[in-house]
C-alpha cells in the first residue's frame, strides 16, 4: 500500500491488493474515457456507486442512478473516479485489524457499527422539517437540501421511512455505535485470513457492508466496499456513548500499535518515504478535502 495508505493513496491500488471475491466489482475512470461505456462493458446495472480515487471521509461517494447522473458526477470532481456495483446490503461496520510483523496471529482492536441518516415520516411534518429536528442531521443541511430538493416541502407519509445519504461517514452524518464486544475467534479468523493475503498489511480499517452479523462471521454474504491504513481511525471511539478521555486513549492505543509495528518493520528493505515527501502528502490531501467539500455544494 503506497506510503502505509497514510495520504493520498489512490483506491484502485487498494483494490487492486484486496481479494477479488471480497470486493464489489470495480472499474477506474481515467479523464477522456466513457464512463457509459465502461459501465456497459462492465455489465453493471444501475444504481451503482461512484467515488474519487483518491479521497477521504466518504466525501464525493454517492449513488448514480442514470447515465445522465453519471456524466454529471464526471464534469463535477473532474478527478480520475471509480464506478463500482451497488451492493445489496443495508449493514455496514468498521473493523480494525493489528498484527505486529513477526507474530504469527493479529487482533481485531474495535468494531463499529454504521447507522445511515434515516429519517421517518409522521404525516404531519415537512422533509425539511424532520431533518431539521435531528441536531446531528442539521451538520448536512445545505448537501441534503441539494439531494432532496425535489421533496423538500413534502409532508412524508406516516410510517415512510427515507434513508437520506448511504453513506457511512461520520462526518456525513451516519451515527457510530461500538459493537466490539461482538468480535469473536471466527470474525477475527476471518479477518486476518483476508488481510494475510495482502502483502505488508499490518495495520488498519476494513469497512465492510454485510446481509447480518452471523453470515459476516461465517465468511459469507458480505463485501470490503473500503480498506484503510495508517490514516485509519479506531471509529468505534465515535460512539455517542463514549468519553473524550476514553477516544483520546483509544487514539494513543492505536499509535502505540503504529509505532511497535514500524520499528518490527524497520529490518525490511522496503523503499521509505521521506519526511519532506511525508509533508507535502499531508498537505496535497488537505487540499484534496477542501476540494471535494466544495465540489458537494455545486
Amino acid at each position: 500500500m503506497p506510503f502505509g495508505g497514510m495520504a493520498m493513496t489512490p483506491k484502485s491500488v487498494i483494490y487492486d491488493l484486496l481479494p477479488d471475491e471480497y470486493i464489489p466489482q470495480t472499474a477506474l475512470i481515467l479523464e477522456g474515457e466513457d464512463p457509459i461505456e465502461k459501465v456497459k462493458s462492465l455489465g453493471l446495472l444501475y444504481p451503482i456507486i461512484a467515488k474519487p480515487n483518491q479521497g477521504l471521509k466518504g466525501l464525493g461517494v454517492e449513488t448514480i442512478s442514470t447515465e445522465g447522473e453519471l456524466i454529471n458526477y464526471g464534469q463535477k470532481f473532474n478527478l480520475p473516479f471509480l464506478i463500482q456495483e451497488k451492493i445489496p446490503y443495508s449493514n455496514e461496520v468498521g473493523i480494525f485489524y493489528c498484527r505486529f510483523p513477526k507474530a504469527e496471529k493479529g487482533f481485531i482492536t474495535g468494531v463499529v457499527q454504521k447507522n445511515f441518516m434515516k429519517i421517518h415520516g409522521d404525516g404531519n411534518h415537512t422533509l425539511e422539517q424532520l431533518i431539521q429536528a435531528n441536531p446531528r442531521f442539521n451538520f448536512q443541511i445545505e448537501r441534503l437540501r441539494n439531494l432532496w430538493k425535489e421533496r423538500w416541502g413534502e409532508v412524508i407519509p406516516k410510517g415512510e421511512e427515507i434513508t437520506l445519504l448511504e453513506v457511512g461517514s461520520h462526518t456525513r452524518g451516519a451515527e457510530f455505535i461500538n459493537i466490539s464486544h461482538l468480535v469473536d475467534e471466527k470474525l477475527t479468523s476471518k479477518i486476518e485470513e483476508i488481510a494475510k493475503r495482502i502483502p505488508g498489511f499490518y495495520y488498519g480499517r476494513f469497512d465492510v457492508l454485510y446481509k447480518d452479523f452471523e453470515s459476516l462471521k461465517n465468511g459469507e454474504d458480505f463485501k470490503i466496499i473500503e480498506l484503510n491504513g495508517a490514516m485509519s481511525e479506531p471509529t468505534h471511539m465515535y460512539d455517542p456513548a463514549n468519553s473524550l478521555w476514553n477516544a483520546w486513549k483509544e487514539i494513543l492505543k492505536h499509535w502505540d500499535i503504529m509505532a511497535k509495528i514500524a520499528v518490527q518493520n524497520r529490518g525490511i528493505p522496503i523503499r521509505k518515504t521521506s519526511f519532506r515527501k511525508g509533508l507535502g502528502l499531508f498537505f496535497e490531501n488537505l487540499n484534496l478535502e477542501k476540494l471535494l467539500k466544495k465540489q458537494l455544494l455545486n
